[in-house]
């Protein structure tokens, strides 16, 4: 098994599976969610309202109703970079060295991996526009603590499979 350089990397077709296209309808789905929340719910929307909460849902400030297309914009940027970027594989670093015999399973476990992050960050972003529009109409208020945490679970649970299995895939 000879390595290749990065510049020689095979250019191959990676044939989908059931699950990525499960993935890829979920991901589209999550985007019309989020695009679809922000422009029905736009026009309903008081153009300022108390917004900005803080620990102790003491009011920090007010916010505008065009965060929700900053959002949806950022969203759908998103979409399209993890898209694309999932098209080049052999431009992607990798934590073993890249065979002709490898090559084809350790593209399809980063593009899958990319697949499953792209889920996440449509249904996270559709969250957030849900939860603006909730503080915008008055029914939300203070912090919701718990996003963080339940982010950096699921980012890095995501980079940890994706390493244990490159490895283990050699």
């Amino acid at each position: 098994m000879e390595s290749l350089p990065k510049s020689h990397l095979p250019k191959i077709r990676i044939q989908l599976r059931l699950f990525d296209y499960v993935l890829e309808i979920l991901a589209i789905f999550g985007l019309l969610a989020l695009l679809g929340l922000a422009t029905y719910y736009y026009k309903l929307l008081p153009t300022h309202a108390s917004s900005n909460y803080g620990f102790k849902n003491q009011l920090l400030g007010l916010g505008s109703r065009n965060a929700l297309w900053m959002l949806a914009a950022l969203g759908l940027a998103l979409f399209i970079f993890m898209t694309l970027v999932n098209r080049r594989p052999e431009k992607f670093n990798y934590l073993v060295e890249i065979t002709p015999e490898n090559a084809s399973n350790q593209y399809t476990l980063v593009i899958r991996v990319i697949r499953m992050l792209k889920v996440f960050v449509m249904l996270l972003f559709a969250f957030l526009i849900w939860r603006n529009i909730g503080i915008l109409l008055g029914k939300n208020q203070g912090q919701t603590i718990w996003l963080l945490p339940v982010v950096m679970t699921i980012t890095l649970s995501a980079t940890f499979f994706y390493i244990l299995k490159s490895t283990a895939q050699k």
